[in-house]
């Protein structure tokens, strides 16, 4: 319960930073309680409770006070970039990732092979990153922090060193995203082809595939992507692609949000620097709700999956579920 409430204290906080971020001046309490409860789509916490949330960045130098206003010092700035880095950049390697599945081609059992895959490769190779971070925070080397993302002279000290390399360690707890991940996962589950199903989809797949390599096309200056569709220079379809996962989870998430309703979708997927641009950075939105229910079949269907795959594995896992659960 500690453990849970100083994991909730510092979400809150890095809550705040954000909401000072995206103001960008100096702000109220009261005009930051409501930009907080907008930007998380929650009841507006109560005015005491962020001002003590509020009293703890202040003291850590990360916000300055001035006339009963808030505002993000140029230590918080660093910070909040930091957090904008650390989420980037994992939602950034899992998107990509996933925009190369088509899962409506596939049946669940080849989804959730894909699935453990490519998610089993992505954590380690950001617990890989972690490790190469600290490692060379810890011997010196930071030539990695002087890029395009951190070339603000500002984020290093005289001797050229990073001046947030205290926040390194905590890189690990914001790259992953867990209700992101969950809803790819049910994403994948709920648009998989039936067991049987034959579609054209699944003789297209090869052919498309010869063409086009994870959405980027072989042979430069003939081909372009527009949305789903394989295009010439004339802008004539050639042949229609398949719903990547990125595909699918952003048209729900656009449907639920109502801009399906108005077009908005079909604009969108036409535009591709613009599509390009929103499926990198899709997963900042927060979004905390499930984007497809899964059924209590479909929950069976996947055990039964992951029974006849990974017995050895499975068998050790419902050995926490006997613990937890049994009566």
């Amino acid at each position: 319960m500690i453990r849970y409430k100083e994991k909730q204290s510092n979400k809150n906080l890095e809550n705040v930073l954000d909401a000072l971020e995206d103001l960008n001046h100096p702000v109220s309490t009261a005009q930051l309680k409501d930009h907080l409860s907008k930007k998380l789509n929650t009841p507006p916490v109560h005015v005491r409770t962020l001002q003590r949330w509020l009293k703890v960045l202040v003291d850590e130098g990360f916000v300055e006070r001035r006339f009963n206003k808030y505002q993000l010092s140029s230590s918080g700035k660093r910070a909040a970039q930091f957090m904008q880095f650390s989420k980037g950049y994992g939602n950034m390697a899992l998107n990509l990732l996933m925009n190369s599945i088509f899962p409506t081609t596939n049946t669940l059992s080849e989804n959730l092979t894909n699935l453990i895959n490519i998610f089993g490769v992505y954590v380690i190779y950001s617990l890989t990153e972690a490790v190469r971070l600290i490692t060379t925070n810890r011997s010196g080397k930071e030539d990695h922090w002087h890029s395009s993302f951190f070339n603000d002279p500002l984020n290093f000290d005289s001797k050229g060193k990073f001046k947030e390399r205290n926040l390194i360690n905590d890189w690990i707890k914001s790259v992953f995203d867990p209700m992101y991940m969950l809803n790819l996962f049910v994403t994948v589950v709920h648009n998989s082809r039936p067991d049987g199903e034959q579609t054209l989809d699944n003789k297209k797949t090869k052919k498309n595939e010869d063409n086009v390599s994870d959405r980027v096309i072989k042979k430069e200056g003939i081909y372009i992507i527009s949305g789903n569709n394989l295009k010439n220079k004339e802008n004539k379809n050639i042949c229609s692609l398949p719903l990547t996962v990125i595909d699918l989870i952003f048209k729900q998430y656009l449907y639920n949000n109502e801009f399906d309703s108005t077009g908005r979708y079909e604009e969108v997927v036409q535009n591709k620097a613009l599509y390009d641009l929103l499926v990198r950075k899709f997963g900042h939105y927060g979004e905390q709700n499930l984007l497809y229910e899964a059924s209590i079949e479909d929950i069976e269907r996947i055990k039964n999956v992951l029974r006849s795959s990974h017995p050895g594995i499975l068998n050790r896992l419902q050995e926490a579920d006997e613990f937890f659960y049994s009566r």
